[in-house]
């Protein structure tokens, strides 16, 4: 693994943000997507859209800002330095940049799985409206994916440190 001591540790933790940020918006965007199309079908059937449906929606965005927030506290860790490169450094790279992928894969699962649950809450509880609150459960769930991956990230970046002092 020789030729991992040629690559720029910024490199990693510049990917790292990216990919936070990244797949957070689009877990985001998938979720938005899912439980829109769900509320639109929903209010053309009854003619008004129900608070419960725009929670959805919010609990989608939510997923964004953990990435997004993320990204900011990952940047926050970098310093920049030049020349050779000691293994603090290295290590810090590769911290950030792991944590950024964990971060945002953990963040387009649970958008992935909101949207899922937000747009079966939309068309049962159009039905039952009793089903809410039994629905809720598994939404706040899919929602702890996102909480999990925040922490599981600010664990692996934590003594992300790339100058020796």
């Amino acid at each position: 693994m020789p030729f991992l001591y040629d690559i720029n540790p910024w490199n990693f933790a510049g990917e790292g943000i990216g990919l936070c940020v990244g797949l957070a918006a689009c877990g985001a965007a998938w979720g938005i997507w899912s439980c829109g199309s769900a509320m639109a079908g929903t209010a053309v059937i009854s003619g008004r859209i129900a608070m419960r449906d725009i929670m959805n929606l919010i609990l989608c965005e939510v997923i964004a800002i953990y990435g997004l927030i993320m990204s900011l506290v990952l940047n926050g860790r970098i310093t920049y330095q030049s020349g050779p490169f000691d293994r603090n450094a290295y290590h810090a790279g590769y911290a950030i940049y792991f944590g950024g992928i964990v971060q945002g894969m953990c963040s387009f699962s649970a958008g992935i799985a909101i949207g899922i649950v937000g747009s079966c809450i939309s068309v049962v509880c159009h039905r039952d409206a009793d089903m809410f609150f039994k629905l809720l459960i598994v939404q706040i769930f899919s929602e702890l994916i996102g909480i999990m991956g925040l922490l599981v990230c600010l664990l692996m970046s934590m003594r992300a440190k790339f100058s020796n002092s």
